[in-house]
């Protein structure tokens, strides 16, 4: 007896679906007991006829309210939902397992949600929205976007896929390759061979303590500074080992004095008949001031242009002024004038030699033109001008390459 009033009691507390549920399983476990016992529960509820109000039913719910039937739940809705959970999912970076049993939590959640109780976005169907609904959607909406638009900006993704691995094109790694190698190639044309002395420079001590002994007791410092390797792939960022150069240079020289004074080891290797012949040259340091006064045009961009932000708009420009910057040290004010766009643009080889300067008018730098001042009585006049036409050879050679390689040649080379 007390079981039963107990089963009336939770029936009596429940919601119309609860009862609903009650009722079919009760009927499948105890049909013969239904059919014989009409005052059952469950024979209550299928009997037709005025029943009480469940109170605990919202007032739209309720038999006797007079509220319209409620719609039947559209498929779109809940596909909107499930759309709306993946686009959640990815966007906080979940992982896909997570939505594994979230159907079984909204409808525990909302239990009178139509939406609810057909959501279904497991690990499976969320990959499948996202990867063939939701993906081919945004594409198209920015491809359409782009096409009622009548200026955009092409950029590419590094993201590892079969069709950017067809072919793979960084635009600004390119412009970066482009100028470093035009610089090697301009240096290479000028005939000083820094490269090969900076590069062997290093090499000199390197890996040598004694021979670094004899540099430390002839510089007279317990640790004075040593070389800095080259790089001979990045010719760009060799300025700071070429700086070094020039700042211990004085020190190199009194080494090589006490090699001569047999003060210390003469090393039989290469690269200290590289720094013999360096020493031999009474214009050595102005080249290398020239050097560094080249690379120093050119770094700039490199240091604007290597970063993630999308930079490609300004990218011509740029190359723009770095071009007519070069142009500036060989070529007359009137012909640098006469640049005002890369449409304006042409090899150094197709100009007219009126454009350009007489090498007494050329400019080595600042800091170079102060060492040649410190040797100008001690070289002839033929020496400084064949100086100053191999950094004009120079400069055409890095002009040429980077007209040739770099973005600048789809303008100009339409003329």
């Amino acid at each position: 007896m007390n079981s039963k009033k107990h089963a009336k009691a939770q029936v009596s507390s429940c919601g119309s679906k609860s009862l609903l549920s009650y009722a079919k399983i009760t009927t499948k476990s105890t049909s013969s007991s239904a059919t014989q016992s009409p005052g059952c529960v469950t024979s209550k509820i299928d009997q037709p006829g005025p029943s009480m109000p469940n109170t605990d039913l919202p007032l739209e719910s309720r038999p006797n309210s007079k509220q319209p039937a409620p719609l039947k739940m559209s498929n779109n809705a809940v596909l909107r939902a499930e759309v709306i959970w993946t686009m959640r999912t990815i966007s906080v970076h979940s992982s896909a397992r997570s939505s594994d049993d979230v159907g079984n939590v909204f409808r525990d959640m909302f239990p009178d949600s139509k939406i609810a109780e057909s959501f279904q976005c497991s690990r499976t169907k969320l990959g499948y929205l996202a990867t063939f609904g939701i993906a081919p959607a945004i594409k198209s909406s920015i491809l359409n976007s782009v096409k009622d638009s009548p200026y955009y900006v092409v950029m590419f993704d590094e993201s590892h896929n079969e069709d950017l691995d067809k072919k793979h094109l960084d635009l600004h790694d390119h412009v970066a390759f482009m100028l470093s190698t035009s610089f090697r190639h301009g240096s290479e044309k000028s005939g000083w061979a820094l490269g090969e002395f900076l590069r062997d420079l290093y090499t000199l001590f390197k890996k040598a303590p004694a021979r670094k002994d004899d540099y430390f007791n002839a510089a007279g410092e317990s640790t004075p500074k040593l070389p800095l390797k080259f790089c001979g792939h990045r010719w760009l960022e060799n300025v700071p080992a070429a700086e070094r150069a020039l700042e211990i240079w004085p020190l190199v020289l009194l080494y090589n004095k006490a090699v001569r004074k047999r003060e210390a080891s003469k090393p039989s290797c290469k690269s200290y008949q590289t720094i013999m012949e360096k020493e031999s040259d009474q214009l050595f340091t102005a080249k290398l001031h020239s050097f560094i006064f080249l690379a120093n045009i050119l770094r700039p961009f490199l240091e604007k242009f290597q970063k993630d932000a999308p930079l490609a708009p300004f990218l011509v420009p740029s190359l723009l002024a770095v071009v007519k910057r070069l142009y500036s040290l060989i070529l007359t004010q009137e012909a640098v004038a006469g640049i005002k766009n890369a449409a304006d643009l042409s090899l150094p080889k197709d100009l007219p030699s009126s454009s350009f300067k007489k090498e007494s008018e050329i400019s080595l730098g600042h800091q170079a033109e102060l060492a040649l001042d410190e040797v100008k009585t001690k070289v002839s006049a033929l020496k400084i001008k064949d100086l100053k036409q191999s950094f004009s050879a120079c400069i055409k050679e890095i002009l040429t390459r980077m007209l040739q390689k770099s973005p600048l040649s789809e303008v100009y080379s339409c003329k």
